[in-house]
């Protein structure tokens, strides 16, 4: 067991190195920027700067959480659109880590961190506000199978704090997935139920 951590955390590192290196020699490569969604979560971030509410102040759509997080990246290297990619990077490391050790439960390290890999193949300068959603949603798969795993109920107060966390994205998206993400703990209840393995009074509630 102890190798096995042991190995989990190489390849882990390994996958930390490769993205933050493949990222950084990415860093000032932005491709051509489109004139709708990425422009305006610039100037929303730009506008958080500046001590302006999303929503009240400016108008805004999706969840409040990503203008103040790329305003941050802006407080710390200046408004430019490198300090804004230096923040979307930023996400790439938490998506392929979250990547990572959801696959691990399924496959070994090696797969795990090849596969975690191909998130930085994706392109999202066509919107900067959606992708920060993707490593709440990676770690709510997470939470949920180490849930089926157990049954520890603790897993599944921390899937919902992933859930809030895909809402403070995108608020349109958060509902729907935390509706799906509790379906699928009282399907798996039920299931067990059926098969006689628990008691229903008792189903899912071990800490």
């Amino acid at each position: 067991m102890e190798i096995q951590k042991r190995e989990d955390l190489l390849w882990c590192g390994l996958t930390l190195t490769l993205t933050i290196l493949v990222r950084g020699l990415m860093l000032g490569l932005l491709a051509p920027l489109a004139t709708g969604d990425s422009v305006r979560d610039l100037y929303a971030a730009w506008m958080v700067l500046e001590g302006k509410t999303p929503c009240r102040d400016f108008w805004w759509q999706y969840g409040p959480i990503m203008p103040f997080y790329y305003a941050f990246w802006f407080l710390l290297g200046g408004i430019h659109l490198i300090s804004f990619q230096m923040g979307l990077d930023g996400i790439y490391v938490a998506i392929a880590l979250a990547a990572f050790w959801t696959l691990r439960l399924f496959v070994p390290p090696p797969a795990a961190f090849l596969t975690s890999l191909a998130y930085l193949s994706f392109d999202y300068n066509w919107n900067f506000n959606h992708i920060g959603s993707i490593p709440f949603l990676l770690l709510s798969i997470f939470f949920l199978w180490k849930f089926f795993a157990s049954s520890r109920v603790r897993w599944c107060y921390l899937g919902t704090l992933a859930m809030v966390g895909v809402t403070l994205v995108k608020i349109s998206v958060g509902p729907p997935f935390f509706l799906a993400f509790l379906a699928s703990i009282l399907f798996f209840n039920l299931i067990l139920y059926l098969r006689k393995e628990k008691k229903f009074s008792d189903l899912g509630w071990k800490h």
